[in-house]
């Protein structure tokens, strides 16, 4: 993903409270700056092992170490929360703090999709829990 208009102690935050929800289990696998500035850079996320929270699953059902689509939301949500004015283009879109949960792609074939969002094993409830409690901190 590209991200623009940020800093590079931003991001580190942003991952800092991630990791909060997803029990320390994402780290960024790629992290340049791509300007001159040092407010852009082009960053991906991984799992630090693919049998805790967070992985994504293949379209034949194999974990792999990227980042699943729930990870992805919510980074994107904290990164709203820590900078309205940022600017995030994943997957040849541009994302927008009212449409962060709304790329998800068929990753699978036109037999048999797989769409992002189902792409992992994550426990949506649990997730949604600690990232409310996040806020709760954050905001006191």
């Amino acid at each position: 993903m590209e991200v623009r208009k940020t800093s590079q102690q931003e991001l580190e935050k942003a991952m800092e409270l991630l990791n909060k929800v997803f029990d320390n289990n994402i780290t960024f696998n790629n992290f340049k700056q791509i300007n001159q500035k040092g407010d852009a850079f082009k960053v991906t996320l991984r799992v630090k092992d693919s049998k805790n929270s967070g992985a994504r699953r293949g379209y034949t059902g194999r974990r792999m170490i990227n980042a699943c689509y729930h990870v992805h939301g919510y980074f994107f949500e904290i990164l709203f929360m820590l900078n309205e004015n940022i600017q995030i283009k994943s997957l040849n879109n541009y994302i927008q703090k009212d449409n962060i949960w709304g790329f998800d792609k068929n990753i699978g074939s036109l037999h048999n999709p797989l769409y992002l969002s189902d792409a992992c094993n994550c426990d949506i409830d649990k997730f949604e829990t600690n990232y409310i409690n996040l806020l709760k901190t954050i905001q006191k």
